[in-house]
């Protein structure tokens, strides 16, 4: 976001101000406000009107890996009851019930079925929890399953959630949706031949920082939009790539875990040594009182934990709401003790490299991910059984192993930059342009022209990591014959090796601009006077709104503040609640013999939707895969490739439901 901090104060507090407004949705926020009704971390039933349900929806999770430990830890426990997982990683299996250590940020967005449930250890979560490590037949054989939530590698998309609703489940299929725009088509044919719902991942059309950003659009707050502006930058190079997975079979990973084990054992025969010579050095009274305190708590708090998880074993799974308010108990203590040992060791004068050679629940911690890491390893033999391969590719071997634990590299598993990372911010365009259309139907763009390198990695993988792509969309008084100019341009780009700007979109009009930073800010600009931009609010004018001149720390803008508090969900959440409230709908429907698919609340990212997102992703792609063999890298879009019921797909394949690999 390239201006100055104190414009960017200025920018949100006019955002927070306009929603505050009594013109857009101050009245829904007052009222979210009033009566405390949150949803996980976002404002959920009641702000986009799905409402509750009386029982949770019995949820199985296939693919527990990155994005699927991502989910569990968006589940709402009102909303749904994970009741199965499958995946055949023996560390992502680890990760669905303990939550990925990694990192602090890991932690906060994949904390685990353990924690979201409130489960004292595996084994008691395992006695709720069917675990399958060898494919997902079995859990589309459960009965017990009423949904599932599919989180493969992307190639998979399509087989899982065409098998799952031919048995009779419900599907949230992660984005994007299909590998190919006939698999994409396949699956909204089964859908409807099945009756199932089916809803994609794209989690943006379920956050209401996104959803008030468009009202705002919708007030006409910032004119005419001409360009959207998009990016997602990454710092990723050689040696350093958040998409190159640690390979179980690497020599260094059974290295790294014996230095670790050495590290922890090493410190924890020397911590006790090293704390009595640094408090003999240690004079302030107030220094030792408060060491002395330390002790007691670090002594106190472990027994407290484990007295608290042993009365978690004695709980019952209807006691659902007691053991989740243990567990947060626990986790509270398990917070403090870390802020309590970071703390002690820097009150020891000990420097931050000494300090860390003697964080034993870290060093613990490091051990674990290591050893269960190096798990995977357990299905080298049989991972060809899943349909993965060996290749040469670059110049060396890739093995089955590999093809799956790093399975965005490849063409083959997945879909590059603009599956992975681009169909976010193209799908967000959508949602603003689609947002200015009276018939309230997504918005279809022209045309794309895209190209795209290998420029930092040219030889581990056969997918671009550098994509700049542009689109042109029908502006709303775009008409071919008569008004063919009337164009809305998006720009976008996604490169490695630098991570300036990081990843959001701009949305250009002639009155102001949004600056979506993220998904965590939105910052609103009117166009500067005098260079200078200027806190604002909002009146109306008839049916839209202009800038006037405002106050900062408005009223509105309190009450904004209050009710979009950081950290403020992404949509997760309430994509999986809307669908499960959507299942239980559908039944009380069908029990008053009315029609179960007229939903008083429509999924809001349906088969249509994300097959329009796929068309956009993938068509990009294919525009660049011209380019790179010398033709046109530009594709004009056809309303045919959108349409489910077309036999017209981009790549030219024709939809088949009974492909074998559906059956």
């Amino acid at each position: 976001m390239n201006i100055r901090p104190e414009d960017k104060d200025v920018g949100m507090e006019n955002f927070y101000a306009a929603v505050g407004s009594t013109h857009t949705a101050g009245n829904l926020l007052a009222e979210t406000v009033k009566d405390n009704l949150t949803s996980g971390n976002g404002l959920g039933a009641k702000y986009f009107g799905y409402g509750t349900i009386d029982r949770p929806v019995r949820i199985g999770v296939i693919g527990t890996g990155d994005e699927g430990s991502v989910l569990i830890g968006a589940l709402n426990p009102k909303y749904a009851k994970v009741v199965a997982i499958a995946d055949i990683r023996p560390y992502n299996i680890y990760r669905a019930f303990h939550g990925d250590k990694s990192s602090a940020n890991a932690r906060r967005v994949r904390p685990g079925l353990m924690k979201v449930y409130g489960y004292a250890n595996e084994a008691a979560a395992r006695e709720d929890i069917a675990v399958y490590q060898d494919g997902y037949d079995q859990l589309l054989d459960n009965e017990e399953v009423e949904a599932v939530i599919v989180a493969l590698p992307l190639h998979l998309h399509a087989p899982a959630s065409i098998q799952a609703m031919r048995k009779g489940k419900h599907v949230l299929c992660e984005k994007l949706m299909a590998h190919s725009v006939h698999e994409c088509k396949e699956m909204g044919r089964v859908a409807e031949e099945t009756d199932r719902l089916l809803a994609v991942g794209h989690q943006r059309h379920y956050s209401v920082l996104y959803d008030n950003a468009v009202a705002l659009i919708k007030k006409n707050l910032i004119g005419p939009i001409h360009h959207i502006r998009a990016q997602w930058h990454r710092d990723n190079l050689p040696g350093n790539d958040s998409w190159q997975k640690p390979l179980p079979t690497d020599p260094a990973m059974a290295k790294k875990l014996v230095r670790a084990k050495e590290m922890l054992q090493n410190a924890e025969q020397e911590y006790d040594t090293v704390k009595a010579e640094a408090k003999k050095k240690i004079t302030d009274k107030k220094t030792i009182a408060l060491l002395e305190k330390f002790d007691r708590e670090l002594d106190a708090h472990p027994k407290k934990i484990a007295s608290l998880r042993n009365q978690l074993t004695t709980l019952k799974g209807t006691e659902a709401d007691k053991r989740q308010s243990i567990s947060n108990e626990i986790e509270k203590l398990e917070a403090r003790l870390a802020a309590v040992n970071k703390t002690y060791l820097k009150k020891l004068g000990l420097n931050p490299t000494v300090a860390r050679r003697y964080n034993l629940a870290a060093l613990s911690e490091q051990v674990e991910i290591l050893t269960e890491q190096l798990r995977d390893a357990e299905i080298t033999n049989r991972v060809k059984d899943y349909g993965y391969r060996d290749r040469h590719v670059g110049g060396r071997n890739v093995s089955a192993l590999e093809e799956l634990i790093r399975w965005r590299l490849w063409d083959r598993t997945g879909g590059g930059l603009m599956a992975e990372l681009g169909s976010h911010q193209l799908d967000a365009a959508g949602i603003f342009i689609s947002s200015l259309r009276e018939d309230g139907k997504k918005a279809k763009p022209l045309s794309v022209t895209a190209v795209g390198g290998r420029h930092v990695f040219p030889h581990d993988r056969d997918i671009a990591d550098h994509v700049y792509c542009q689109f042109e969309y029908p502006a709303p008084d775009y008409d071919s014959s008569t008004n063919p100019e009337k164009k809305i341009v998006v720009s976008y780009s996604s490169i490695n090796g630098n991570g300036f700007g990081g990843y959001g979109e701009t949305v250009l009009g002639t009155k102001g601009s949004l600056i979506l930073d993220r998904e965590k800010e939105v910052v609103l600009l009117a166009r500067p006077k005098w260079g200078k931009y200027e806190a604002t609010a909002i009146a109306p004018r008839g049916k839209e709104c202009t800038f006037i001149d405002g106050v900062s720390g408005s009223p509105e803008a309190r009450l904004a503040r209050e009710a979009l508090t950081w950290p403020l969900s992404r949509g997760y959440t309430e994509q999986i609640e809307h669908l499960c409230w959507a299942i239980r709908e559908r039944e009380k429907l069908a029990s008053v013999g009315k029609d179960p698919k007229r939903l008083s609340v429509p999924l809001r990212c349906d088969a249509e939707v994300a097959l329009a997102d796929a068309v956009i992703a993938l068509s990009a792609n294919l525009a660049m895969q011209r380019g790179e063999q010398g033709e046109n890298p530009r594709i004009d879009f056809k309303d045919s490739w959108f349409d489910i019921a077309s036999d017209e797909t981009p790549e030219g394949i024709v939809p088949d439901t009974n492909r074998p690999e559906y059956l």
